[in-house]
């Protein structure tokens, strides 16, 4: 009888164990973030983060994307991104049979800008707030 409550703690205790050494998310909210219009407003090491993968064509906002996988044409778009000194949260639609909002979060240390892919929305924010609501209340992350 009492192995299974020992094995319980354990489990527990790891778990435990495990968030408290998880890095600390960067959460944007020491200062304000002010909203930026394109890619191109956005630092060089964001923009280099965001086309790393393979040479990914953006469009900008409101341009024409291909939303779905097949056909010519960028099958991103920028959507909207906010920025401060110390973060920044970049939002892009990814068109395809899976379409979803694409959010990345980077963070500015000493040595520059440290990026990752945060989580998904399923439509495009409408304004900053917007993101930033979602983010905080729910986004879906990896």
């Amino acid at each position: 009888m009492r192995i299974p409550h020992i094995a319980i703690v354990a489990v527990l205790l790891l778990f435990a164990r495990c968030q408290a050494n998880a890095a600390p998310q960067p959460n944007c909210s020491g200062m304000p973030l002010v909203e930026v219009p394109s890619l191109q407003a956005l630092p060089n090491e964001i923009n280099t983060f965001l086309h790393r993968d393979r040479d990914v064509e953006i469009a900008s906002r409101g341009e024409w994307f291909n939303p779905g996988d097949v056909g010519e044409g960028p099958h991103r778009r920028f959507a909207i991104a906010g920025l401060n000194a110390d973060c920044a949260i970049v939002a892009i639609e990814h068109g395809g049979r899976g379409y979803s909002v694409e959010i990345f979060i980077f963070e500015h240390k000493d040595w520059g800008w440290l990026g990752r892919r945060d989580g998904v929305m399923w439509a495009v924010p409408e304004t900053l707030e917007d993101l930033v609501a979602h983010r905080a209340n729910g986004v879906v992350y990896y």
